[in-house]
């Protein structure tokens, strides 16, 4: 009887765990090169509804988060300073707390004239940041599918983009960030960047709707059967002390 309740109360906080990771994904639909998080208990709901869920394996209650790092959409802006990675590979971001990964390549021109994030990170350089100078307007930046920055011939440096043997050992930070662990080295990608574009999340909001939609069953079926359970579990102890 332990063993049931403890199986029922695991398949409940599995649920939850999963509430939140769906819940999360959804608010992140329209975030530029984010990507979807997992857990195993979505697995499972998928297998009860015939369907594989997209970017992992398993099909246990019990939850544990994993990221899917499959493509997102490539979309056209026609910004010059946008750029999309179609592969693999991630961009390097150059932060006080050291290096961020990324897919989000809306990148902008930095008050002190280098290459960089929204909220100011700089973007990695192979040699360094990127220095767009200031009589170069953002129109005549040219960016190669290697990751190669000029303007009007003038080279401005190239891109740094990398992959990792084990993806599954990067650890989210938000905004479609990640960073790697120390013991975690990493490799040269092999990804083109296409310049005007951005990566957008491979949310697809449809998939979180219904895994919501089929979560809120399974609960309501989950809290049915531990009440079931509870109330056994009291007959049994009056019976006992009878």
């Amino acid at each position: 009887m332990d063993m049931i309740v403890e199986r029922t109360s695991a398949q409940l906080e599995g649920m939850e765990q999963q509430f939140r990771t769906t819940t999360h994904n959804l608010a992140n639909v329209s975030t530029t090169g984010y990507k979807r998080h997992l857990t195993t208990f979505a697995n499972a709901l998928a297998q009860q509804m015939g369907t594989t869920s997209r970017g992992g394996a398993g099909g246990s209650p019990i939850a544990s988060t994993q990221i899917d790092f499959s493509q997102g959409p490539i979309r056209r802006t026609e910004n010059p300073l946008d750029v999309a990675v179609r592969g693999d590979g991630f961009f390097v971001l150059d932060t006080p707390d050291g290096p961020r990964y990324t897919r989000d390549g809306s990148f902008r021109v930095s008050a002190t004239g280098q290459l960089a994030t929204s909220d100011g990170q700089l973007v990695a350089g192979e040699n360094g940041p990127i220095v767009i100078p200031a009589w170069v307007a953002t129109s005549q930046v040219t960016i190669s599918q290697d990751g190669r920055v000029s303007a009007e011939g003038l080279p401005l440096g190239q891109l740094r983009l990398v992959d990792f043997e084990d993806r599954t050992a990067l650890v989210p930070l938000g905004a479609g960030r990640f960073v790697a662990p120390e013991d975690v080295k990493p490799l040269n990608a092999s990804g083109e960047i296409h310049q005007g574009h951005v990566e957008d999340s491979n949310v697809r909001a449809v998939d979180e709707m219904v895994n919501l939609v089929v979560l809120s069953r399974t609960y309501g079926m989950g809290m049915k059967s531990a009440r079931m359970q509870d109330e056994r579990v009291r007959s049994l102890l009056q019976v006992a002390m009878s």
